[in-house]
């Protein structure tokens, strides 16, 4: 940590225009000109974003009339400078979002990568942040706070410590003599008293999980309820959470929610202190490629069901049905047989958080993907040592001889990593499920666990609908087709995506192509029209049968004990419990 001191004092300007005012305070320069820079990623989220592009009139101001010229999209060249320098800017607020700052009447977020300057080449110095929040508000962060102003022992931390503001309730809970708190913002159907005591199971399992000593002083959960979709994102020792605030119910939905939980409380150690190599400093100016991400988001989102299983009551089959579902979703992309997961997370600067309609048909998602990989790594370990080693003797070796003694994982490291933690050489299995596409094949991994995989019967009685291998949507009363599936019945008629559909069949459809499709099976054939792009266009579709249905995880009639017991060891559950009935 550099010995000079930045002052930053922070406030709402305009509430209406969504608007911040930044006051940041430069001493002791050395040269006449300086750098200002804004990020252009955050931490955790791995594509470029235009966090300049919400800055508002910079100015700067100081002794021998400095000079200010932009000379890239987010950097600045400030020159004639005497001693010292106040910046003085706007950031525009856009929108509530766990990377984005958010103004409303009834709160503030504050996200730092998006608010704060940087200074080229000052980025160890401190900083001492003054937040002047409305009255009645208070001031939620998990940066030290020292007689009314917070304090940051470089950039990275400043950076690093989200804040929110308002006149919330707060909830505390204590584990390993650790203060945890729980703010929320927002209205919902949430049950808080539960949520607290879930969440407390969750940080008690994985601080065990990891030697039982926290590496954080205290833990601050920001928990957004918002009318969109949910996420979340991690920091050192706090992370913020957003749920739809009308989606803790019913419990299948709950459950989604305590994996956000345990997932970005995971991150305190994989991937915040758990580091690729790449990542143990970051450069906010520049992407940080690295083809490892599957590991620090894939074997997280794995655990995030695991401990949601170990730790709550949801049970066994709550697992079960979940990780049906992610084989599910996997099985139906073909992009998994198209891009590897080394690859989608090297290019995730560029892909994953760009989607368009042949995302799904040509790249791999390596949380999905990555998740049921780590699945079937961990019962392959599992089976290989006879039940010795697994997935936790890599990642608690990922903690104690590589982050605690202040090495990242290098590019390539992971094969190494696996054999140095368990002793099993894994060379085949990441050549198959890592370093090349393909598709998954759960069979024989979890019979290993007394469990199968199978289709669930149709309902219909006459057998399986037609499939269409497309997403519909509804667009001014119109049935638009998102994904187009490469190789199923829409693909093959000629069929795009944003082909609006407005006959099958030489009948009108309007919106209900979805409820028309019940009318046709497997087989069977029927002429289309559609609107593309303004243009009447006609052709004909032969229906498919879906290659994939619904999918189920159920347990083998004939278990046998060894494995029922290679269950409970995996799941922490009784096997017993899958076949118990509902009272």
């Amino acid at each position: 940590m550099s010995s000079s001191r930045q002052q930053l004092r922070l406030e709402i300007a305009d509430t209406a225009a969504r608007h911040f005012r930044v006051r940041h305070r430069i001493a002791e320069l050395a040269d006449d000109s300086i750098e200002l820079y804004m990020p252009i990623w955050t931490p955790g989220s791995y594509t470029v974003r235009d966090y300049a592009g919400f800055v508002v009139d910079l100015e700067v101001s100081g002794p021998g009339n400095p000079v200010l010229e932009k000379v890239e999209s987010n950097r600045w060249v400030v020159t004639g400078c005497e001693g010292e320098l106040e910046a003085v800017y706007r950031v525009y607020a856009p929108e509530l979002g766990v990377r984005s700052n958010d103004i409303s009447e009834q709160h503030a977020f504050v996200h730092p990568p998006g608010t704060f300057l940087a200074v080229e080449g000052r980025e160890s110095d401190s900083f001492e942040l003054q937040v002047d929040a409305p009255d009645g508000w208070k001031v939620f962060t998990a940066l030290e706070e020292r007689d009314g102003k917070f304090i940051a022992e470089d950039y990275d931390r400043l950076l690093d410590c989200p804040i929110e503001m308002g006149d919330h309730e707060e909830r505390e809970f204590t584990v390993k003599g650790r203060r945890h708190r729980l703010v929320v913002h927002g209205e919902g159907n949430l049950d808080l008293d539960r949520v607290i005591a879930d969440t407390q199971k969750i940080v008690e399992h994985e601080v065990d999980f990891f030697g039982g000593e926290p590496p954080y002083n205290e833990y601050l959960f920001i928990l957004h309820l918002t009318g969109g979709a949910g996420g979340g994102l991690e920091h050192m020792d706090s992370s913020v959470l957003g749920w739809p605030r009308l989606e803790f119910r019913p419990e299948k939905e709950y459950r989604k929610f305590l994996t956000l939980v345990a997932h970005e409380f995971f991150h305190v150690w994989n991937v915040k202190r758990i580091r690729p190599e790449v990542l143990l400093e970051y450069d906010y100016a520049r992407p940080a490629y690295s083809r490892l991400l599957w590991i620090f988001e894939g074997w997280t989102t794995y655990y995030d069901e695991m401990i949601c299983c170990r730790s709550c009551s949801s049970g066994p089959k709550g697992l079960l049905e979940a990780m049906a579902e992610h084989v599910q979703t996997e099985a139906s992309r073909p992009g998994g047989g198209v891009q590897s997961l080394e690859q989608s997370s090297f290019d995730a600067w560029i892909k994953l958080y760009r989607a368009n309609p042949d995302t799904q048909n040509t790249q791999t998602n390596y949380y999905l993907k990555g998740l049921l990989v780590a699945w079937l790594l961990d019962l392959h370990l599992r089976t290989a040592s006879g039940g010795e080693k697994s997935l936790d003797d890599v990642m608690l070796y990922l903690w104690n001889e590589v982050a605690l003694k202040g090495s990242g994982l290098p590019e390539g490291g992971a094969g190494a990593l696996i054999q140095s933690a368990t002793g099993i050489d894994c060379s085949d299995f990441l050549a198959t499920h890592v370093e090349n596409p393909g598709t998954l094949d759960f069979a024989a991994a979890l019979a290993t666990i007394g469990l199968q995989l199978q289709r669930k019967p149709d309902k219909e009685p006459d057998g399986a609908k037609a499939w269409l291998g497309a997403s519909i949507g509804v667009k001014e009363g119109l049935s638009r087709l998102g994904v187009v599936y490469h190789g199923g019945s829409a693909h093959a008629a000629g069929l795009m995506a944003g082909d609006e559909v407005i006959a099958l069949g030489d009948l009108k459809v309007g919106r209900g192509l979805k409820s028309r499709l019940q009318n046709y099976r497997p087989g069977e054939s029927a002429s289309w029209s559609a609107f593309r792009d303004g243009r009447l266009i006609h052709g004909e579709i032969l229906f498919q049968e879906d290659p994939v249905g619904k999918l189920e995880i159920k347990p083998l009639p004939d278990a046998s004990e060894a494995q029922k017991q290679a269950f409970q060891a995996w799941s922490s559950c009784s096997f017993d419990e899958l076949t118990q009935k509902k009272s």
